[in-house]
C-alpha cells in the first residue's frame, strides 16, 4: 500500500499493460503515479484543482480537467511534464479519451441565468 499524506485523489485511471494506476490530486494539484511493487508514488504537475484524469489508448499521455484553471493539462508521463494547457472554459469537471479516435471529452459545468 503506498499512502500519499495529505493528498486529496478526486479522479483515477488504471494502465492496464503496465498496472500503473494514476490519480488527480485535487488537494496538491498534482498526479499521483502508483506502479506495482513502488514503495513510493511519483508526483507529477498538473493544472489548477484536477478533479478527473485519463490516459492516452498507448498509456504516454494523461489529461486531468482542471476546475480552478478551467483547462485540460496534456501531461507527458514519460517526463512528468505538463506538455500544454488547453483552455475549456470555468468548471472543467470530467475528461476522457475515446478509445478509437483518441479525441478527448471534457464535461463541465456551465451556468445560465434564467428570467
Amino acid at each position: 500500500m503506498v499512502t500519499v499524506e495529505g493528498s486529496g485523489p478526486t479522479g483515477l485511471d488504471l494502465d492496464e499493460r503496465t498496472g500503473a494506476v494514476y490519480a488527480a490530486d485535487f488537494a496538491n494539484i498534482q498526479i499521483i503515479e502508483v506502479t506495482p511493487g513502488s514503495r513510493a508514488p511519483r508526483l507529477m504537475p498538473t493544472g489548477g484543482g484536477p478533479l478527473s484524469i485519463a490516459l492516452s489508448a498507448d498509456g504516454r499521455t494523461a489529461y486531468t480537467a482542471d476546475q480552478a484553471s478551467g483547462t485540460v493539462s496534456v501531461i507527458n508521463l514519460r517526463k512528468g511534464t505538463v506538455a500544454r494547457s488547453l483552455a475549456t472554459g470555468d468548471g472543467a469537471k470530467s475528461v476522457a479519451v475515446e478509445p478509437c479516435s483518441g479525441r478527448v471529452l471534457v464535461a463541465r459545468v456551465a451556468l445560465i441565468a434564467l428570467p
